[in-house]
């Protein structure tokens, strides 16, 4: 039996039951995700005077911007783990440049995942023949590896996030003396 000979068992809503479930555990996760950078984002703020490239308003508002959404998204978080880096001191004039595996692997596979599933053109069909159906099948099916791989390396960057501001004295840096003024 072939995939064209088994088109008729084919449930359209099973499947639509199916995307609409990991579609609202998606929007939750990624909810929790924005809440949370929000936060540490706020406590890198305190750690170090060195600017972030980005505003406040960027950490939410970057993941829905087009264009915009392919890299502000990672530079705000690589600009938190260099702000929450006990290495880098209260008085910093700028943030170092940070290139860290983690990071750089949670965001392609996320950039992957997204592009994948999006880009198949079958996505939409109104009528989607077996080849349509093919098609999605291994494009979800790639895209939803690739998300796994990307919760997996989240979680990753969450802990590093956590554990550099974990480590680091929490007092403000306006409240800390200037070294080089002394």
């Amino acid at each position: 039996m072939t995939f064209k000979d088994d088109l008729q068992s084919y449930d359209p809503d099973a499947v639509r039951a199916v995307e609409v479930i990991w579609a609202v555990f998606g929007v939750a996760a990624a909810v929790v995700f924005i809440v949370w950078l929000r936060r540490v984002r706020a406590i890198a703020e305190r750690l170090t005077k060195a600017p972030h490239r980005h505003g406040r308003g960027w950490v939410v508002g970057s993941w829905f911007v087009p264009v915009i959404a392919f890299w502000y998204p990672k530079q705000i978080v690589d600009d938190v783990i260099a702000a929450s880096d006990p290495r880098t001191p209260p008085h910093a004039e700028e943030l170092p440049p940070l290139r860290l595996k983690v990071v750089t692997i949670w965001w392609a596979t996320w950039i992957a995942g997204n592009v994948i599933e999006f880009a198949d053109p079958g996505f939409f069909a109104d009528q989607p023949s077996a080849r349509d159906l093919l098609t999605q099948t291994l494009a979800i099916t790639a895209s939803s590896v690739l998300t796994v791989v990307c919760a997996v390396y989240a979680v990753r960057v969450i802990r590093l996030i956590t554990d550099l501001q974990a480590s680091r004295p929490q007092v403000a840096w306006w409240e800390t003396a200037d070294t080089r003024l002394g």
